[in-house]
Parts: C-alpha cells; sequence; structure tokens
C-alpha cells in the first residue's frame, strides 16, 4: 500500500512540474498601468486575455495549435485557464496573448503566429486597453518546465487624451 501510495503521489507531481503555467507582467503605462490593474480587470469586470500556443520540433517543424483562443484569468493567486495543456519534451512552444479576450474579434494564424483583431472600437466610452505579449521556451535548449511563461503585455492600443489650449 505504501509503494503504491508513493507511486501516485510521484506521478501526481510529475504532472504539476510539466503543466504549462502563465504569468504576467504590464510594461507600459495606460488605463491598465499596473500589475494589480491587469489581475483586477480579471477577476472584477471578466476581461480575461486570450492566449494562443504553438509547439514544434526537429521531427515536425510545421506549428501545431495547442492553444486557441482560450481566456486566461485571474483566480486571485495565479494566472489559469480550462483544459489543462502539457509541455512536449525537447519541443519549441510559442505563446501569443491578447487583451481583452475575446471569443469572435480576433483571427489567428499558427503558422506565422500571428493574431488580427477583426474590429477595435475606440473612444471614451469603451476604455479598452488593447495588449498583446509574446514568449517562447525551447525545452531543447532550456528544459524547464516549472517556471510559469512570462507574458510581457505591450499596449498595442490605449485611450489617449488631448487638451488644446488656445493661446
Amino acid at each position: 500500500l505504501l509503494c503504491t501510495l508513493a507511486t501516485s503521489c510521484k506521478i501526481n507531481t510529475e504532472e504539476v512540474d510539466n503543466t504549462i503555467r502563465f504569468g504576467t507582467h504590464t510594461i507600459t503605462r495606460a488605463a491598465i498601468s499596473t500589475q494589480q490593474d491587469l489581475e483586477q480587470a480579471s477577476q472584477t469586470r471578466g476581461e480575461h486575455i486570450g492566449i494562443y500556443g504553438t509547439v514544434r520540433n526537429a521531427l515536425n517543424p510545421t506549428p501545431v495549435e495547442i492553444i486557441t483562443n482560450e481566456p486566461l484569468y485571474f483566480d486571485g493567486t495565479d494566472w489559469v485557464y480550462d483544459n489543462t495543456r502539457y509541455w512536449t519534451p525537447g519541443a519549441n512552444h510559442e505563446f501569443v496573448a491578447i487583451y481583452p479576450h475575446s471569443a469572435t474579434d480576433y483571427t489567428w494564424n499558427a503558422e506565422t503566429g500571428t493574431i488580427t483583431r477583426n474590429n477595435i472600437t475606440l473612444g471614451v466610452a469603451n476604455n479598452t486597453d488593447y495588449m498583446w505579449a509574446a514568449s517562447s521556451r525551447n525545452l531543447a535548449t532550456t528544459p524547464d518546465t516549472t517556471t510559469p511563461v512570462l507574458l510581457e503585455m505591450h499596449h498595442a492600443c490605449a485611450l489617449l487624451e488631448f487638451w488644446f489650449v488656445n493661446a
């Protein structure tokens, strides 16, 4: 019984170590100017990050989609998503993230790793920051499966205000 229990615990630890996890960092300033703003937007307003990912290796050089527009949301402690994916040993994993997540407003091209926003509506009433991030991890050169993938969020489009003075 003890051997079975120990084996079961080891498998669970290996699964956790091989789980693809994410972290974020906002490095530009706008309406969402801090990491806490991004986390709060996810928790209180339901404005999540859309995550896309591919994997490729020497035997399969064409990128294979492993994550397609999955909402990445902050649960109070970590950035999580449904339908857990796992690292492919020795392969290169590439990720692109877009904020805010939308189920229908983006077109994803897995071969080029690009996302196109189909419609952008700007205006004071919308108060929307559009942000993006790209990150990769090559397990052939850096076999780290325990550190979350860092998504450095860059502002693609943010609300701007101009003040004109008639002198």
